[in-house]
């Protein structure tokens, strides 16, 4: 089983209802992805969709649920997904970036980097031992014609880097593996 940590903007929309208070836009939950028996069981939160197929295309996914086909528009951008669907739009945000961003990131350090989207690697400017500051660039990924930069959201140590360059990754793939540094540890290296 695949999880993706994710915080989803739902811009007033179907999805915010979900949230602990209901008075929110934004929802955190984690994306479960398990895979079986030519099917894939996906839950978003509490909610869950079995999946019968996926096809994707530059700008859109074909998924068919419960025998009916549904089209998706997709875009991705510095790690986020956008979609539209059915007159709502999301933005699914990495969730330890969401927290960086809403200064709540104690204890939303995620150490495995993992590929928002599938791709192929085309930098990866650090190396395990390596201390890297916040916004620091990880791994430049290509993926639909459009290069990505995945970047550090908090202070840390590079413990493994499980991808080479020129590597084609899927979504959910362990990219690299980083260790929070202590406040202490900030300028060792």
């Amino acid at each position: 089983m695949r999880e993706l940590p994710y915080r989803i903007d739902a811009g007033g929309d179907a999805l915010a209802d979900s949230s602990a208070d209901g008075a929110g836009d934004e929802l955190d939950a984690k994306i479960e992805i398990e895979e079986h028996d030519g099917t894939a069981l996906v839950r978003i939160g509490s909610h869950t969709v079995e999946v019968e197929s996926v096809q994707v295309g530059e700008r859109y996914v074909t998924l068919t649920v419960a025998g009916k086909r549904h089209r998706v528009l997709y875009h991705t951008e510095r790690g986020h997904v956008h979609v539209a669907f059915g007159g709502t739009g999301l933005e699914f945000v990495p969730a330890e970036e969401a927290a960086a961003a809403s200064g709540t990131a104690t204890g939303a350090f995620t150490p495995r980097i993992t590929s928002p989207m599938p791709g192929k690697i085309l930098d990866v400017p650090v190396s395990v031992g390596d201390t890297v500051e916040a916004d620091q660039p990880l791994v430049l990924l290509e993926a639909m014609k459009m290069e990505n930069t995945l970047r550090a959201v908090a202070a840390a140590r590079v413990v493994s880097v499980d991808v080479a360059v020129g590597e084609m990754v899927a979504p959910g793939d362990t990219l690299l593996v980083l260790e929070a540094l202590a406040a202490d540890d900030d300028d060792a290296g």
